[in-house]
């Protein structure tokens, strides 16, 4: 049993900021203290006596107790939380528990004979915290009925629908309960912030927060899915529970102020019912602020801006403005959990006073390119904003936002554009403010681009680190996508069959065709993807016609292409390519027409397809600022089980699966994707290929009528899928040296490219 104490350490920040008045602050070093916990979704503990009950009455050797609140809650298999408050009593404890069921015995493992009256002891056993009580209570009151109230002594638990009795042992109490929620407060207290018993988390994981050594509060989903000892399958059982602040007075604070806190964080999948931010983005982690004592509640606001599920866990002190609490009487501050696995440890909040001049681009809107990957053929005008916001506590004057495009390979910059604004009072968020010029699709050439958006002001930024957000796209030869690879996996937690896919806009379809589709999926731990079967869709979608946010079934028909794909073991997390039709054809596009690429999984044996998806572009700002034009451009669809209207928000505008488009001037699939418009060079005198077919090595001997810039030559698959290439540059003879040992055997292709026209001739590898 230790005393808590409490370390006095200077806040390490990523930054240097000036110095800060701390208005308000909470290390956890006296427990759980008057914080409070909301849980309205609690995974699978669903056993009794799980819940939260409310005293209602009670009686100590037949005389009414008066003048008390208090409540016991029973949050996971083995730790409750009881509590009781009066005019001159205040006591909690945070314990483990068992129950028998068949003779209602609660058994503590916090003993009263060890308990401390006026202050706060714990117990533990290494890492884990096996008990804590905050004690502030007269003697009378835990010799008479306190025990009982907190659990201890074995007392009687007698659960009867919404209402439950606790008995003493001597049955000289008997208090009364009212059931008020069927989750336990899955919030608890840590002795040291530590998470590493869960089945994901390293053993060392702890919040490194300057004063974790005397308490933190943490959740963790890792631990209550698997007790550290099991791998469950997905989907995972999801959590919705809310840490809320005791009220807090700031009536004498004047000057705008931030909200600082040290967290340990890992994240993966929302929760159903989670919390949305103005986007309607549900957020795995968040924050909100009450002036009220909780009444209402502001938008909620992403804890983890930028955090990607799975990503290790982020061990760091988070900072930003906490607008409109400066006088108020009546703050309250509410943490929101709501995913499904690992884990969020909080220490060390406090409310401070704000740096003079802070800006920031924020990452939570700001427009990209309508696809991850666009063909040369299909680019077109792009428009762009983010808004940026004045986190300082004084006006800004001077600010501005720059929006650079650049190419990756030439360092030319494409796109350069500046939004003025001036001056910018504290708190002001600029918003939806479209850039003047649009990209030109003239200056755009294939290749791999990167665009910059940075704000600027007159004063010293407190914090450069958040002036600035690079974003990425690339402009290929054949490729429609809105992702750079899978990042993680997805499928509904409501219905295991779904439909799901991606929008592209085809500018410039005359001439041109679908010719392959690619996308990839995977299963939970332990069940196999072999045998499981996917269809595939193209649909031609004449777009939001009734502006319902969907696209409906009026609105798209019937498919224009349509096949599907048996799954092998060794499909299991790899991207598959098939032909968009099962007639091996190509399917003529139109000009300015929207195409559906979905993927469909129908359930037939009660388990889940997860299918490969990305979460690393968010397309919100993008798709506003499309339709802000009038011409709406999409991320992601779905429906799930029988739904037929496709939701253009899909599961978040900031998720999309892997589900791209391969298109082409050229409808046999057989043949390259891209045949040239141009008088093609005449293959007597092109090149010679040697040897044909070939083991591990060929050679392509170039023979030009005449020196020609830029030659160069690729080795492709039959699909037109670039393997390798060689820039030869200025030449009228030259040679190309490919190895193949590596490739399977089969028929490819080689293009010879000048500036004057291409040349494609077959190669056969065998081995």
């Amino acid at each position: 049993m230790r005393t808590f104490t409490l370390l006095l350490a200077l806040i390490a920040l990523s930054i240097q900021l000036p110095a800060q008045t701390v208005y308000w602050s909470e290390d956890f070093g006296d427990g759980q203290g008057e914080w409070t916990i909301n849980t309205s979704l609690c995974g699978d503990f669903t056993d009794a006596p799980i819940g939260t009950y409310q005293f209602m009455d009670g009686t100590y050797n037949g005389a009414a107790i008066s003048g008390v609140e208090g409540s016991i809650s029973f949050n996971t298999n083995t730790e409750y939380t009881a509590r009781l408050t009066s005019a001159t009593d205040t006591a909690l404890v945070q314990a483990r528990y068992t129950w028998d069921e068949n003779t209602g015995s609660l058994t503590s493992n916090l003993s009263s004979e060890t308990l401390t009256l006026g202050s706060s002891d714990y117990s533990n056993t290494g890492n884990t915290t096996n008990w804590i009580s905050n004690l502030h209570v007269t003697q009378t009151t835990l010799d008479e009925w306190g025990r009982t109230a907190l659990g201890l002594d074995s007392p009687t638990l007698t659960i009867a629908g919404s209402t439950a009795t606790i008995t003493s042992q001597d049955g000289l109490t008997v208090l009364n309960y009212e059931r008020t929620s069927s989750c336990g407060e899955i919030w608890l207290w840590s002795h040291n912030g530590f998470v590493g018993n869960g089945l994901a988390a390293a053993p060392t994981a702890r919040i490194m927060s300057p004063t974790a050594s005397n308490g933190s509060m943490f959740i963790n989903g890792d631990f209550y899915i698997t007790n550290g000892t099991n791998n469950p399958t997905q989907p995972y059982p999801t959590y919705v529970s809310e840490l809320i602040s005791p009220m807090i007075d700031l009536t004498d604070v004047q000057d705008p102020v931030s909200f600082e806190y040290s967290q340990l964080v890992r994240v993966l999948n929302p929760a159903a019912g989670a919390p949305q931010d103005e986007a309607l983005n549900p957020l795995r982690t968040s924050i909100s602020f009450s002036t009220d004592g909780g009444n209402t509640w502001s938008v909620p606001t992403n804890a983890n801006e930028g955090l990607n599920p799975n990503d290790n866990q982020v061990n760091n002190r988070r900072s930003f403005p906490a607008q409109g609490l400066q006088g108020q009487d009546s703050v309250r501050i509410k943490f929101t959990y709501a995913m499904d696995f690992y884990f969020w440890v909080l220490d060390d909040i406090s409310i401070v006073s704000r740096p003079n001049y802070e800006m920031q681009v924020n990452r939570n809107f700001f427009a990209v390119a309508p696809n991850a990957i666009t063909p040369i053929s299909q680019v077109e005008p792009m428009y762009f904003l983010a808004d940026i916001q004045n986190n300082g506590g004084r006006t800004t004057s001077g600010v501005a936002l720059n929006l650079t495009i650049t190419n990756d390979d030439t360092n030319e910059v494409i796109y350069d554009d500046t939004n003025v604004y001036g001056d910018l009072t504290s708190d002001s968020l600029a918003e939806n403010v479209l850039f003047d010029s649009a990209l030109d699709p003239a200056n755009l050439i294939i290749g791999s681009y990167t665009g910059l958006y940075e704000v600027s002001l007159d004063s010293t930024d407190s914090d450069p680190s958040n002036n600035s957000i690079e974003w990425a796209f690339q402009v290929s030869e054949t490729v429609f996508s809105k992702d750079f690879g899978m990042t993680r996996n997805i499928t509904p937690g409501s219905d295991n069959s779904f439909i799901y896919g991606n929008c592209y806009y085809v500018p410039n379809g005359e001439g041109f065709y679908a010719r392959h589709l690619t996308f990839g999926a995977t299963t939970s731990t332990g069940v196999p993807l072999a045998g499981k079967f996917l269809s595939t869709f193209l649909y031609k979608w004449d777009g939001d016609v009734n502006e319902d946010g969907q696209a409906n079934i009026t609105e798209y028909g019937s498919p224009i292409a349509f096949n599907s794909y048996l799954f092998e073991a060794s499909d299991d997390d790899d991207e598959v390519t098939i032909p968009v039709d099962l007639d091996g054809q190509g399917i003529a596009l139109e000009d300015d027409s929207y195409y559906l690429v979905m993927l469909q999984y129908q359930d037939v044996d009660d388990e889940n397809l997860f299918l490969l998806a990305s979460d690393a572009i968010d397309y919100a700002a993008m798709s506003f600022a499309t339709d802000s034009l009038d011409a709406p451009r999409y991320g992601s669809l779905l429906a799930v089980g029988e739904e037929t209207d496709f939701s253009t928000v899909g599961f978040g505008r900031e998720l999309v699966p892997v589900a791209n488009l391969l298109i082409g001037n050229n409808p046999d699939l057989s043949g390259p994707a891209i045949v040239s418009t141009r008088e093609p060079l005449l293959i007597d005198n092109v090149a010679d290929i040697y040897p044909n077919p070939a083991d591990e090595n060929f050679k392509v001997d170039i023979q030009l009528p005449e020196v020609s810039n830029n030659v160069s030559v690729s080795l492709m698959s039959v699909d037109g899928k670039h393997i390798a290439r060689q820039d030869l540059g200025t030449l009228q003879t030259g040679q190309a040296n490919f190895n193949v040992s590596q490739l399977p055997a089969g028929k490819y292709l080689v293009k010879i490219k000048t500036e004057k026209g291409i040349n494609v001739q077959p190669i056969v590898v065998t081995h």
